[in-house]
């Protein structure tokens, strides 16, 4: 599965995380200064890095990575894939591959990565994660949804440990007793994961994305985004 999803170029190592074997990486400097230029020549020269494989940076020049922060099922995959086409860079994770592999399978090759081979980290900061890896941002990408949405997509995840499928049964009718519980343990989930944010806004940069924003009108939410 791990072949079929990822380019040529790329291997699994010792511990199981995606790394480079022959493919090409990127130079963040340079890189960085392509992203900010308005140079229609310059992007047709350098075309081929944006071919949707999302390189890893070569490690050359260490850089301030940017954590991507979401509640479980507010559609960060959505973000984080389309933040990958825009910038070229696969995009990194604190998640464990304990409970991320599945994200790696489907070519997500920066599953459990944070060092400096990714730039965009996604993490599920403030909400707790076992065996999450710790890394250090100064500036912090939020993901917001309608936290209805987000209650019941993260119970899809939960329950069909899919990212695309939804449940075969009615939460609400078939398992009343059940869904009663998740609901009030994910709003108070949510409650505390908010205010914490609050708190550390004063110390971090925070950018807040609405996922309906990001729907509605794409270009425009990217554009604050970069």
């Amino acid at each position: 599965m791990f072949k079929s999803n990822f380019s040529e170029g790329y291997k699994i190592d010792a511990d199981h995380l995606a790394e480079v074997d022959t493919a090409k990486t990127i130079k963040f400097e340079d890189h960085i200064k392509l992203l900010k230029s308005k140079s229609e020549e310059e992007y047709k020269a350098n075309e081929t890095l944006f071919d949707d494989e999302f390189r890893f940076l070569d490690k050359s020049t260490p850089n301030d990575r940017v954590a991507f922060s979401s509640l479980p099922g507010s559609g960060e995959l959505t973000l984080r894939n389309l933040i990958e086409k825009v910038t070229g860079i696969s995009t990194g994770s604190s998640i464990s591959l304990n409970t991320s592999t599945i994200l790696q399978c489907r070519g997500q090759k920066g599953e459990a990565i944070t060092d400096d081979r990714v730039w965009i980290v996604k993490t599920h900061h403030p909400a707790k994660n076992a065996q999450s890896l710790t890394f250090e941002a100064k500036k912090m990408i939020c993901l917001v949804r309608n936290p209805l949405h987000v209650i019941e997509n993260f119970a899809n995840q939960t329950n069909t440990m899919s990212y695309d499928s939804k449940a075969e049964f009615q939460y609400s009718t078939e398992f009343a007793d059940w869904w009663d519980w998740w609901i009030t343990e994910q709003c108070a989930n949510q409650k505390k994961y908010f205010a914490t944010l609050q708190e550390q806004t004063a110390k971090a940069n925070i950018l807040f994305v609405r996922y309906e924003d990001l729907q509605e009108a794409p270009k425009r939410e990217l554009t604050k985004v970069m």
